[in-house]
């Protein structure tokens, strides 16, 4: 939990309320004793001397920007980090004294334990005690057992650990000096990472390399916890190893690599995903089905507006097959089936199949066309709207020929006699002329649809 008692500086501090109005008046002795007391307690937990400063990058408020180093003493009051009178004048000027007596509860004690280098070298233990005493760092592996020991009587603490042939791991450490100091403890290194490989998966899990621009390769993903070198072999319908996909090695994190089954025939394959670090090796395996039966399958128009008014009303769902399959055409809307169209038993071949949108509203649908045979299931969708709206077309300026349409459309304007036709997105949009006699305009967009047409004068 992190307090709210400094903008820019509650994290790794600790605030303290008192009670009261200090302006003028000092807390009474109980109250300082108090607050002394607890100070000396959870400094004490965090080996800190309560006369010592210390420099502190600010997180950002009104008097420090983030970023800027200030010089704070442990014991600050709220005025140091801020543009406050808090905590009165008359209880500010206690806090050295306070910081003083603090320092004086529970000795002895053991002050700024540090630890400098890491595994594989030199590691330095460093600390401060408020007297001279008998001191041991110890340092133990995960098992619990003591693997290096550095002894002293002194004031200060100091001693270097030859690290440089330990086994990487995590290693704890202890810093102490008899029963009456509270010890200083921590970690150094890191716990052995298990090597797993995971999230193998393969999108889609049906691929068609036709060439036709639909679901041509896969996706192959999957999750390194450890760096590993990583083989990707594919594994034929029999069972048999086919080819070495690559073997390289990989950093921990997520990883992908397409596969696009070039020259490979139809059938049901696996993707067997192995990783190794030296010492242990783990697999995955990721199923694909490459399936060619289905190839070319189109929705014309893209946007289509079935209201009766011979243009653009019906939707033509082609597709080819290279054998024969029994195949089926949803319509589909946010993965819900909308509409059952067609089903039967086809040849190979094209093939074409119309949809008139009956009873369906305006949105963007999704044909499904699914396709089964010896092979195995594949399924391919493709987008189309329906859209029986007509563009709003708005005249700006026709003087200036500026104008505004709601969505992309053809524009046919017939400007002094002489036809221009231009796409447009949705918008404001405009023309150049050295002069405007007569003006006729018309927006269609791309399901048919034509707006009201106008004219000027």
């Amino acid at each position: 939990m992190i307090g709210a008692h400094a903008e820019g500086f509650n994290t790794g501090s600790v605030g303290v309320a008192m009670l009261g109005t200090y302006g003028s008046t000092a807390p009474p002795l109980v109250a300082r004793n108090a607050l002394a007391n607890l100070l000396a307690w959870r400094l004490d937990l965090a080996h800190v001397d309560p006369r010592s400063t210390l420099t502190w990058m600010s997180g950002g408020n009104a008097r420090f920007a983030a970023g800027v180093p200030v010089i704070l003493r442990a014991v600050s009051g709220h005025r140091d980090t801020g543009f406050t009178s808090c905590p009165g004048a008359a209880l500010y000027v206690q806090l050295g004294a306070i910081a003083q007596k603090a320092a004086l509860v529970g000795l002895p004690k053991l002050y700024a334990p540090t630890v400098r280098g890491t595994l594989g070298g030199q590691v330095r233990f460093q600390a401060r005690l408020s007297q001279a005493l008998p001191w041991t760092v110890s340092v133990g592996d995960s098992t619990g057992a003591v693997v290096a020991t550095g002894t002293g009587t002194s004031e200060a603490v100091d001693w270097t650990w030859d690290a440089s042939t330990v086994t990487p791991g995590l290693y704890a450490w202890t810093i102490s000096a008899g029963d009456a100091v509270r010890a200083a403890t921590g970690t150094i290194g890191a716990k052995p990472v298990v090597l797993a490989l995971t999230s193998a998966a393969a999108v889609p899990r049906t691929i068609t390399p036709n060439g036709d621009g639909q679901t041509d390769f896969s996706q192959i993903s999957y999750t390194l916890s450890a760096p590993a070198i990583v083989t990707a072999t594919l594994r034929g319908p029999d069972g048999s190893d086919l080819a070495v996909l690559f073997s390289q090695r990989r950093q921990p994190g997520k990883q992908s690599f397409r596969f696009a089954a070039a020259g490979i025939a139809d059938g049901r394959y696996e993707i067997v995903l192995s990783a190794t670090d030296g010492k242990q090796t783990v697999t995955s395996t990721v199923p694909v089905l490459v399936d060619r039966t289905v190839r070319l399958f189109a929705a014309a128009p893209p946007a289509f507006s079935p209201n009766g008014d011979g243009v653009a009303d019906d939707l033509l769902l082609s597709f080819e097959l290279t054998r024969a399959a029994s195949v089926r055409l949803d319509i589909s809307q946010a993965g819900k089936t909308v509409a059952s169209v067609y089903s039967a038993d086809l040849q190979p071949g094209p093939q074409n199949v119309t949809w008139n949108g009956a009873g369906a509203k305006d949105g963007k649908y999704a044909a499904v066309l699914t396709a089964a045979n010896e092979v195995g299931t594949v399924v391919h969708t493709v987008l189309f709207r329906i859209d029986r709206v007509p563009p709003q077309l708005r005249a700006l300026s026709f003087r200036g020929l500026r104008f505004r349409v709601s969505e992309a459309a053809t524009i046919r304007m017939t400007l002094n006699g002489r036809l221009v036709v231009r796409n447009v997105r949705a918008g404001v949009f405009s023309f150049r002329s050295a002069r405007v006699r007569s003006v006729r305009i018309s927006a269609r967009d791309a399901a048919g649809n034509v707006s009201p047409t106008l004219r000027y004068p």
